[in-house]
């Protein structure tokens, strides 16, 4: 017969102690995740994200009211292109940007923003031509030979015509040291 060695009062009462501790950690542990994370209770940032959405839409449907009167009002393209930009809504940007694009055909500024809409839409060629338009009209125009560099890079895998686009930006003496710093890091890696 073996021997049972008793629990002591005072031993069960350490290990009490010690399971309560424990229980206890994991509930604040619980407790601190649903402080953190929201545990679904709405906050003031979920009804910000929702209101910006809804002010979004309430203002689109106001310029396309503009546009039904004047479907050439270039401002109003452009604030609806750009209300689609920020909603990474990129097909439609496209869309918007094209009408101003065609009104305003040697505006950069509006082929640079339809440029940036196709390569986020992946739409890599149609992209370079929006860039090569900008340069061509701008030979200092380094944002633009950055860009096709990086699509050269990375999408259309031409790393001669890479290189010969991230030179050209070099060339055009940015001021911008981040913007030379990039270019150069590039260019290193081709």
């Amino acid at each position: 017969m073996s021997a049972r060695k008793r629990i002591q009062p005072s031993e069960v009462t350490s290990l009490q102690k010690m399971l309560v501790a424990i229980v206890a950690f994991g509930l604040m542990a619980i407790f601190m995740t649903l402080l953190v994370n929201g545990a679904g209770i709405p906050d003031g940032r979920q009804d910000a994200t929702r209101t910006a959405a809804n002010d979004s839409q309430s203002n689109i449907a106001a310029l396309m009211a503009r546009l039904k009167d004047n479907p050439t009002d270039v401002e109003a393209l452009q604030e609806i292109a750009e209300s689609f930009s920020r909603n990474e809504e990129w097909d439609k940007a496209v869309q918007f940007w094209s009408k101003v694009v065609a009104i305003t055909p040697k505006d950069a500024n509006a082929l640079n923003h339809r440029g940036m809409a196709l390569l986020q839409a992946e739409r890599y060629q149609e992209a370079v031509s929006d860039f090569e338009q900008i340069v061509a009209q701008d030979p200092g125009a380094y944002h633009a030979m950055y860009y096709l560099g990086m699509i050269y890079k990375y999408e259309i895998k031409d790393a001669g015509k890479a290189k010969n686009y991230f030179q050209g930006a070099l060339d055009a003496k940015p001021e911008e040291k981040d913007a030379v710093k990039a270019i150069r890091k590039e260019m290193e890696s081709i």
